[in-house]
């Protein structure tokens, strides 16, 4: 961060630079500055899906849940099966306790990475807190058939007894 500090007042304008600012911001614990630097970069470069996505990590952090879904939704909007922006998407709802919707997105995670066991297991907790009880049992059977070790699912499991 001091090292950017000493960039041409210039250059701290480009987009470039605030994302590298918002980066580092995010990384050092700093999270309204990396809200400020992430929102410049996307003030600069209003079709880039990248200063969106940043976003969401230090509203995550702060748990603006809210916040976060707006953000994620916004990528969306420009990279509709943007894998980063739904992940974090499905994760913000699961957050605000909108399970059936948090599923949905896992759903469609499943549809497009069916290998991502980290995703299935996103959706069978969200169908479990959905009260989806028998497609939760499906998912966490499943990933356990394929990762026996698999900690979430064996969880997800013992949840459902």
């Amino acid at each position: 961060l001091r090292a950017l500090q000493g960039v041409a007042k210039r250059a701290q304008r480009s987009y470039f630079h605030q994302m590298r600012l918002a980066w580092l911001s995010y990384l050092a614990g700093k999270h309204q500055w990396a809200i400020a630097a992430y929102r410049e970069a996307s003030r600069l470069r209003p079709k880039a899906v990248e200063p969106l996505l940043g976003l969401t990590l230090p509203q995550m952090a702060l748990r603006a849940w809210l916040d976060a879904s707006r953000s994620a939704k916004a990528a969306l909007f420009r990279d509709e099966d943007n894998f980063t922006a739904l992940s974090r998407l499905a994760l913000c709802e699961y957050r605000l306790g909108r399970f059936a919707s948090s599923a949905k997105r896992y759903q469609r995670l499943v549809a497009l990475y069916p290998a991502n066991l980290t995703m299935r297991a996103g959706l069978g907790w969200a169908q479990l807190k959905a009260r989806q009880r028998a497609a939760a049992r499906r998912t966490f059977r499943a990933i356990l058939a394929w990762s026996p070790n698999n900690a979430s699912a064996k969880s997800g499991l013992a949840a459902l007894r």
